[in-house]
């Protein structure tokens, strides 16, 4: 009976090692097969993690990829940092990034919504509705951004406006059910 409690003892060590193992940092990628320079790798690993809500081990994994990204990559990369230090709460560290994103194309529509997103996650309405209502000129009608308006607008208590947002939705798509439930 103890040689079976050792057994189930190292089995359950064993395993929790290689998962630990498994969601090393990028310092440790290379322990782990993959090279710690190899960007499509650090991105990829990134991104996976991002997917299963494991926004700040991302982070690490965006934040190496961006030091030997492409030149054509780096603003790809640089939105998908902000939005994982968004999503793990850093408002600031992400706000500043699509800021500076923005400034170098101000047609980017993604971080744009980024930017929205996280100036209202971090109360500061005014500027969220503004950025808001600036993608809707650059792109009229867009769902997401009506969304966010709304949500928005909701949390400030423009409760009148907010739901002239998710009516202007619900015209377009009587079912979608964000616009639903906000109403």
């Amino acid at each position: 009976m103890g040689k079976f409690i050792i057994f189930i003892l190292v089995a359950v060590f064993s395993s929790l090692s290689a998962s630990c193992a498994f969601s090393a940092g990028p310092a440790q990628a290379e322990e782990n097969g993959a090279a710690a320079d190899d960007f499509s790798s650090l991105f990829e690993r990134g991104k996976g993690l991002k997917a299963k809500g494991e926004y700040k081990q991302a982070a690490e994994y965006f934040e190496s990829a961006l030091k030997v990204s492409p030149e054509g990559r780096k603003e790809g990369v640089r939105v998908e940092l902000a939005t994982v230090l968004g999503w793990s709460g850093d408002y600031r560290g992400a706000i500043n990034i699509f800021s500076d994103v923005i400034r170098k194309d101000p047609e980017n529509l993604d971080a744009r919504m980024g930017l929205a997103a996280n100036l209202s996650w971090a109360k500061r309405y005014d500027e969220a509705i503004d950025e808001y209502k600036t993608i809707l000129g650059k792109k009229p009608g867009y769902t997401d951004a009506l969304l966010g308006l709304a949500r928005t607008l909701s949390w400030k208590g423009e409760f009148d406006e907010a739901v002239d947002a998710y009516n202007e939705v619900l015209a377009k798509d009587p079912g979608n059910r964000h616009a639903r439930l906000g109403l």
